[in-house]
């Protein structure tokens, strides 16, 4: 018999948050459009064995899965992302062990440099399953610092384009 989240703890003391913060060398408006161009090729940047599966994406939302394969079983998380222009957006993941939300805010801090702050937190169904908060922050570190290497090269190749 399945196992209810309810049954199986998730609350608060199942929850991992923590905030990241990073600076782009790239204009506020260019990161915005960059970060919230969801393609399902975006897995390509940090590697992962993951497939992105697009299945809405408007001017306001965009709904994909993520779905990974492991010793034969096919493992899915679905993620909603609201975005909030010019400048933000959030994000509520469930699946795979635990529901997660983000907060995405940009900040101008001159003409071609932005500053992105990320606070996210997990909540775990399982209190066992849960990494270190150390961990998943580190974690969620290294994927952004990929992503941001990405946006740079990508904004330094439109500058010599034009």
């Amino acid at each position: 018999m399945k196992q209810s989240r309810k049954s199986l703890g998730a609350k608060k003391t199942n929850i991992i948050s923590y905030t990241i913060t990073m600076k782009i060398k790239a204009p506020l408006d260019y990161a915005f459009k960059w970060c919230t161009d969801f393609d399902e090729g975006d897995t390509k940047i940090t590697q992962s064995d993951s497939n992105r599966v697009l299945i809405e994406k408007k001017t306001d939302r965009v709904i994909y899965v993520m779905l990974a394969e492991n010793d034969g079983n096919t493992r899915g998380r679905a993620y909603i992302v609201r975005l909030k222009p010019p400048n933000s957006w959030n994000m509520k993941a469930y699946g795979n062990g635990s529901d997660s939300t983000g907060e995405y805010k940009l900040t101008r801090i001159s003409p071609d440099l932005t500053k992105l702050t990320v606070t996210f937190a997990h909540n775990f169904y399982d209190v066992a399953a849960m990494p270190a908060k150390s961990k998943k922050k580190l974690d969620s570190q290294a994927t952004w610092n990929k992503y941001i290497s990405a946006l740079e090269t990508d904004y330094r190749n439109l500058a010599v384009c034009n």
